[in-house]
Parts: structure tokens; C-alpha cells; sequence
């Protein structure tokens, strides 16, 4: 007994007394809640499927009033009650009174829980009350199966984790306000120690993707940067508070306010006004704040000159950390004279940590860059569906049949596919140590132009994986023999087959030729039989089990696409419409002698007597830089781009030959061949957004030749 009285004992005169004084703050939480919350869903109740978007905002904590008054009003509640900590005066005659410390630390923790808690219970309250079935519009939803997105449990559910967001925070400022002494230090301590943990985080994953190659900075990071605080969690796209991290939350407010108690019963009343009221503190947030202004230096030295490697970034470091030291040591200890012994002493240990800290990433001393699992001890692998190069969507897991609840979205938020066959997995592995192997090429490299991540993301047992991410240019993803191998492997080729698209129903396909985008006269054609869509699904499925991984990362142009709109079962059971689309390539047999069959074949065809013209500009960017070198400023300035040498093409022959052979991407961004497609049109086309004065024609402007494709004739006009 003696113990509950000790230290849960609470004081009603002392929490009435804190209600009567401080009721502005829940007054004024109230009205912000109320005024951004329900009266613009009052204001619109009569048409109140147009506010389902706010709604939704609103309650899945989105909303950005709301959000900054669960910051702002737990902190301002916190600093305020505990207040008569912070001055000499108060201090004296709080504890001069005939109560514990405990009763005045338990009163003053339960008042300002009342004060923070009562006005989003109130909206609660009404919120509960107006609510009623409330329907997003979607175009793509049918309107059957539409969500309601004002239900009572909806409420209630956004009153729960409001609850807990504001309960965390807090008991955060509570903590501030124990180890500070005097109020500006309890405000900027509560807001600061609010995100300290993810700034904490955050800062080394940046050290680890600057420095570390390979160092994949989404994923699983992401995730657990988010989940440390419920104020982050809410901004997460999955499920916003699953019952594990709400756990985590409340017990994480439990451990705070029982910490905090502690540190009021060792708290020494005469160090009321100081920065920090406990010695073991002074270092901590001295180190902290050297640590944050020392990589805040370092990183924006990097960025003025990468090119001068590691030189710049341990400049910047060494500069940060000085100057951010001393301006820490002045902020805690309320003195500029600071210049002495301990201080000396406390900065040697900070150099010795920091040194440690940042050689341990940037020389890699932990062999990450290095490690490349066993094949046999792992169980599968998430990576890439090559869906960079001219993919259109075409191999996006989430619109196939999930084999297995790793297919799932929901555990791959990077839309990579899950190899989960031995021989896929060893071939990633064979990939990714001859991605190692380049390491040092790519680390130099300067090259600019067409390329892919590559995701890499073991499932091997431990909570997170094993995750790499590395930025490979076109020419090496072409020649790597293991890239070859994944994409034209079994397991990729029939789950990335249209037998096993996920749908109800197939509505249409329609078909365009390579030129759609300016297709005033070409409508394209629309199939919509069931029997044909039948036949052309199948054709589609044994091109792209033909398909080799040569024709599909190439750059020529596609011979024409096709949209497939269908109906489909979302993840919440819901019958939705949707849409795909994808390349017919020109070595797609199948599917050109369907069209060829079926008597489609001419719409396809680009008549060169339709072209007026091709024009096209040469870009080398080293010849420019030298002849811009030699001009003037202000030369430099006059220059119009009519000026530029072009080459205007207007022989049919040569015409053909651009047709059948040009390509819709450039691989090299610093040397390439642009050209533009002028073509004459019969009829003026019934477009209000066409802002062409000469109606007669029309453009197209994505063709492309490298200095070793393009055709002789171009390569000599210029």
C-alpha cells in the first residue's frame, strides 16, 4: 500500500485547479478540431458524397490541421502544466505544499491527459452523431461496390489512434520537460525529442546510401522509419496502425511516464532556469547536436563537387563538427565561455565516436558492399520485372493471380516480382556478384543515359531480409547473361502470362497503331467479340512466351499497341474496371498473322506517301560544350534555336527506311539523333486542343538513332 500511495497517488484539488487555469487550451483544440473537421462536412451534409475524399482525409489522420493539432497541443498542454518546474519562484511554492512529489508529478501528468483528451473526444462525439453512408465516385469503381467512407467505426477508429498519436507524444514532452530547466528548452527538448529517433534513423540511412554501394534506402527502411513513430506511421501507405505497432506505441507512453516519474524524484530543485538539469544529459545533447550539424555540413559540401570524392565530404564533417560542437556546448551549458578543459575532453570523445561512426560506413568496414548470400540459404527472392524498358505496365505483379501470400502487394511495396524457383535464385545471385564485380566501374562512371534500378531483396529467414539497389545503364543490363536468364525463365514467363491476368471478364481490346498519340484519322481498331478477344489473348500469350530478352529491352520501335480494359476483384472483393497495356512488337508472329488473318494488317501500315517530312537535329553534348566554350555571354545568349543544324528528309525510299527502323529511346543522352515526323493529314481533325495553325499536318517527335543505328544518309547530311 505504501507503494500505490507513494507513487499512483493523484491529487483531485491538484487536477481541478490545472482544469480551471488551463481551460483555454481545451477550448481552443476543440474549435480547431471542430472548425477543420465536421462544419465543412456540415456545410456539405446535403450533397455529402462530394466531401468522401475529406472524409477519408480526415479520418485516417491525413488531414493536415488535424495532424498539426495532435503535434502542436500535446507539447503547448505539456509545457504549459509543467511550467511550475521552469521557474525558482513556482518551483519553491509547489513544493512547499503538503504533497508528494509523486502526487504532483501523477496530477500534473493526468491533467494534461484530460486537457489534450477531452476536445478530440468531443469531436468524436459529433462526428459520431453526423455520420452517415458517404460513397467515393471513382470513375474506375462501379458505383455497387463503392466504400463507405463515414461509418461509426470509421470514427471510432481515427479516436483510437488519434488517441494513441497524441498519448506518445505527450508523454515525449513530459520527458522534455523533466530534464530541462527552464520553458524555451522544454519546448524546443519536446518538439526535438518528438523526431529524434527517426532523425536519428534517417541520418545514417542517408550516410549508408551516400557512401555504401548498393545500399537499397526503400523497402524495409522505409517502413521501420515510419513505424518508430505514430506520428510518422500515420503518412505509412500500408495498414496505418496494426495491433503489434499500437503495442508498441502504448507501452513506449507507459515506459516514458514512468522514466519521467523517476527523474522528478531525483530532480534537483535549484537547477530550475539551467539548460539541462542533469549532468549525464549535458554530453548527450551536445553530441546530438554535433552529430546533426556535422553530417548537415559534410552532405552539402559533397553535393558542391562530388567529382572531388571523399576530400569534400571530410571537409565538411570535420567543419560541422567543430563549429556545431561549440554552438551545442554554448546552447546547454548558457555560456559562451566555453573554450576550457572539459570541453577539450568532451570534444575528443565526440571526434573518437564520429570517426569511428563515418569510417565504419565510408570505408565499409562491415563488408556490405561484399556479401552475397548462398543460394541454398535462401528461401526466395523479390527483384526486377525489367518493367523500365518500354513495359507500358505490361509486367506490374499486382494485376496477375497471386501464387503464394509473398506475390502479395502488400509484403513488396517496391512492385518486384517474387522468384521463388532455385534456379532463378541462383541466377540473382550470379547477378548480383557480377554486379559486385563491376562495382568499381560503376562507382566512376559518368555515363548518362537510358537505365534501371535493379531491387534486390532476399528472403532469407531474418525479420528483414537481405536488400540491395543498384542503378545499371542500358548496355549493361543488355549484355548480363543472368538478366537473360530470369526474364525468359518458366517461372516469369507463366506468371507474366495473360492466362493469368486477374479478371472477371475481358471488355475490349483495343488496338493502335505505333503513331496512336496523333491518330486523328486512325481510329484503331476495338474488339470486343468474346471469341476474338479469346483468339488474340491466346496469340499475345504465345508471343510472349517467344519473346526473348533481346527483343524485349531493345529500343526499336513497337509494330503497335494494345489496351485490354477488363473487370477485375480488388484486394477488398470489390468488382472494379481496369486496364492494361502492352507492345505488340514487330517480332510478334503470332499476333501479326491474327491481324493479318482478320484483315487489320493495313491499319497498321505507315504509308510513306502519308509522311510530308522527317527532320532531325544531331546532340552531342561534348561538341556543343566546346563550341559554346568559345562564345561570348552574351553570344551565347543570342543564340536561337533555328539556327541549329538540321537535316529535313523528304525521299520516300529514305522515308521507308526510317519507318521500319527508328527507335522510340535514346541509350546515350550525351550523343543522339532526333527526329520529327511530319505527317499530312486529309482532314482537318475535330480537336479543340490541337493548337497547330496548319491543319493539314501533324507531328510526332519520339524517333532516335545512336551514332551506331542510324541510317548512312542521316549520318552524312550532317
Amino acid at each position: 500500500m505504501k507503494f500505490k500511495a507513494s507513487y499512483f497517488n493523484v491529487s483531485l484539488p491538484l487536477v481541478k485547479e490545472n482544469l480551471r487555469r488551463f481551460w483555454a487550451i481545451p477550448v481552443i483544440s476543440f474549435l480547431m478540431y471542430f472548425l477543420s473537421g465536421a462544419v465543412p462536412i456540415l456545410m456539405s451534409y446535403s450533397h455529402i458524397n462530394d466531401m468522401a475524399d475529406y472524409i477519408q482525409m480526415c479520418l485516417t489522420n491525413q488531414q493536415p490541421f488535424y495532424m498539426a493539432i495532435h503535434l502542436i497541443m500535446p507539447i503547448i498542454t505539456a509545457v504549459i502544466v509543467f511550467r511550475y518546474l521552469q521557474a525558482a519562484s513556482s518551483v519553491t511554492a509547489m513544493h512547499a505544499m503538503p504533497f508528494t512529489r509523486a502526487t504532483l508529478y501523477n496530477s500534473s501528468v493526468v491533467s494534461g491527459l484530460i486537457l489534450t483528451i477531452l476536445p478530440i473526444a468531443v469531436n468524436e462525439i459529433i462526428l459520431l452523431l453526423i455520420a452517415k453512408p458517404t460513397y467515393f465516385a471513382y470513375g474506375y469503381i462501379i458505383p455497387a461496390n463503392a466504400e463507405n467512407v463515414f461509418s461509426r467505426i470509421d470514427v471510432l477508429s481515427w479516436f483510437w489512434h488519434s488517441l494513441i498519436i497524441i498519448l506518445v507524444i505527450y508523454a515525449i514532452a513530459v520527458f522534455a520537460g523533466l530534464v530541462t530547466g527552464n520553458s524555451i528548452m522544454h519546448l524546443a527538448a519536446a518538439f526535438g525529442f518528438n523526431f529524434l529517433v527517426p532523425a536519428l534513423y534517417g541520418t545514417f540511412i542517408v550516410y549508408c546510401y551516400t557512401y555504401l554501394f548498393g545500399f537499397a534506402s526503400n523497402g524495409n527502411w522505409e517502413e521501420i522509419l515510419t513505424a518508430i513513430s505514430p506520428y510518422l506511421q500515420v503518412f505509412s501507405f500500408k495498414d496505418h496502425f496494426p495491433i503489434g505497432l499500437q503495442i508498441y506505441y502504448i507501452l513506449n507512453a507507459v515506459v516514458l511516464f514512468a522514466l519521467s516519474g523517476m527523474l522528478y524524484q531525483k530532480r534537483k530543485l535549484e537547477r530550475t532556469s539551467d539548460s539541462l538539469v542533469f549532468s549525464f544529459m549535458i554530453p548527450i545533447i551536445n553530441y546530438l547536436i554535433a552529430f546533426f550539424g556535422m553530417s548537415l555540413v559534410g552532405f552539402y559540401f559533397t553535393s558542391l563537387d562530388s567529382e572531388q570524392g571523399k576530400g569534400y565530404m571530410y571537409s565538411g564533417l570535420i567543419a560541422g563538427a567543430i563549429i556545431f560542437f561549440i554552438l551545442g556546448r554554448m546552447i546547454v551549458m548558457k555560456t559562451p565561455r566555453v573554450f576550457n578543459k572539459q570541453s577539450f575532453k568532451n570534444f575528443g570523445i565526440y571526434a573518437i565516436l564520429a570517426i569511428i561512426f563515418v569510417t565504419s560506413i565510408t570505408l565499409d568496414l562491415s563488408g556490405f558492399e561484399d556479401r552475397v548470400p548462398a543460394s541454398s540459404t535462401v528461401k526466395g527472392v523479390y527483384s526486377t520485372t525489367f518493367n523500365d524498358f518500354n513495359d507500358m505496365g505490361r509486367l506490374s505483379p499486382s494485376v496477375f493471380n497471386s501464387r503464394t501470400k509473398e506475390d502479395k502487394q502488400d509484403q513488396n511495396p517496391s512492385d518486384q516480382f517474387y522468384y521463388k524457383d532455385p534456379q532463378n535464385i541462383k541466377a540473382i545471385t550470379q547477378l548480383h556478384s557480377s554486379i559486385i564485380d563491376s562495382k568499381v566501374q560503376l562507382k566512376d562512371s559518368d555515363y548518362n543515359g537510358l537505365s534501371q534500378t535493379i531491387f534486390i531483396n532476399y528472403i532469407n529467414g531474418f525479420p528483414l531480409g537481405m536488400q540491395r539497389s543498384y542503378h545499371l545503364d542500358y548496355g549493361l543490363i543488355a549484355s548480363n547473361p543472368y538478366c537473360k536468364e530470369l526474364f525468359e525463365s518458366k517461372e516469369f514467363k507463366d506468371f507474366f502470362s495473360m492466362s493469368n491476368l486477374n479478371y472477371e471478364r475481358i471488355v475490349s481490346i483495343n488496338l493502335q497503331d505505333q503513331f496512336y498519340s496523333i491518330g486523328y484519322d486512325r481510329p484503331g481498331i476495338n474488339i470486343s467479340n468474346p471469341s476474338k478477344i479469346n483468339e488474340l489473348l491466346s496469340c499475345f500469350d504465345k508471343d510472349f512466351q517467344a519473346r526473348t530478352f533481346e527483343q524485349h529491352i531493345s529500343c526499336l520501335h513497337a509494330y503497335g499497341t494494345a489496351t485490354i480494359s477488363y473487370k477485375m476483384i480488388s484486394e477488398d472483393d470489390k468488382l472494379v474496371n481496369n486496364s492494361i497495356e502492352l507492345r505488340v512488337l514487330q517480332s510478334d508472329t503470332n499476333t501479326l498473322g491474327w491481324l493479318k488473318e482478320n484483315r487489320y494488317e493495313s491499319t497498321f501500315v505507315i504509308n510513306p506517301s502519308s509522311v510530308k517530312s522527317i527532320t532531325f537535329y544531331k546532340y552531342d553534348k561534348e561538341e556543343q560544350d566546346k563550341y559554346y566554350k568559345n562564345l561570348s555571354a552574351e553570344q551565347a545568349k543570342s543564340l536561337d534555336e533555328s539556327i541549329e543544324p538540321k537535316v529535313v528528309i523528304t525521299d520516300k525510299a529514305q522515308i521507308q527506311e526510317i519507318l521500319s527502323s527508328y527507335c522510340t529511346d535514346r541509350t546515350n543522352y550525351d550523343q543522339y539523333y532526333h527526329g520529327f515526323i511530319t505527317f499530312a493529314r486529309e482532314n482537318k481533325p475535330d480537336n479543340s486542343f490541337d493548337n497547330n495553325s496548319n491543319y493539314g499536318e501533324s507531328s510526332f517527335g519520339d524517333i532516335y538513332y545512336t551514332d551506331q543505328t542510324v541510317p548512312a544518309f542521316i549520318k552524312k547530311a550532317f
